[in-house]
């Protein structure tokens, strides 16, 4: 996959391996933010996206794990591939856990860190392609009307339009009637489609 778009961020306090990895990356073409440490990076505005970040492990202030973490904290959600000079268990498994892509031996292979550039920035293409979807999705559940939302809750837990007629002590038309305006609303013909939607954006209604 192509990626013309991306943003690859390089955090580093070591301005040699800093400007080696940002430079890598210009080759390909892509838009590159170099910083010498993580304090800076989260100061300033968020990279244009798809993107991914190169971060040291170890760095002088903030390191790649407290990034990790603080990134987690934000809620921000973008690929981290950790590098390190000095790789050891405990290190590596943190990293992972706090939710690193990859791990990779510092220097970096350059076709090993490609490789891991690559799948972070079609990691974060298929994230933000989904967020999008589900921003639209959480958008058409607004248009509901409180008595179509009732009765849409009703249909995924397993409730019948005669079921939902009796319990919301409406008429079965009624029931139809708004089965029918939520399936426009949503774009959704069927009670999967309907069930799948929900699962998204309400995933509460269907416990």
């Amino acid at each position: 996959m192509k990626f013309e778009n991306g943003t690859v961020v390089v955090i580093d306090d070591d301005r040699d391996a800093r400007e080696s990895i940002a430079a890598l990356v210009a080759q390909t073409g892509l838009s590159t933010e170099a910083y010498a440490s993580a304090e800076d990076f989260l100061c300033a505005k968020l990279p244009q996206r798809p993107a991914c970040i190169v971060a040291d492990v170890r760095m002088l202030g903030m390191s790649g794990l407290d990034l990790l973490e603080t990134l987690n904290q934000r809620q921000v959600r973008v690929p981290v591939i950790l590098v390190t000079a000095h790789a050891d268990t405990p290190t590596i498994v943190k990293g992972m856990k706090l939710g690193a892509m990859t791990a990779l031996d510092k220097p970096c292979r350059e076709s090993e860190l490609w490789d891991a550039i690559a799948a972070a920035l079609q990691e974060d293409s298929i994230r933000l392609v989904a967020d999008r979807q589900l921003r639209e999705l959480d958008k058409r559940m607004g248009q509901l009307t409180p008595e179509e939302a009732e009765v849409l809750r009703l249909l995924v837990t397993g409730e019948s339009n005669k079921s939902i007629a009796r319990r919301l002590e409406i008429g079965l038309r009624t029931v139809e009637s708004r089965r029918h305006s939520i399936a426009i609303k949503l774009g959704a013909n069927t009670l999967p489609d309907l069930v799948r939607i929900v699962v998204a954006t309400r995933p509460a209604w269907t416990q």
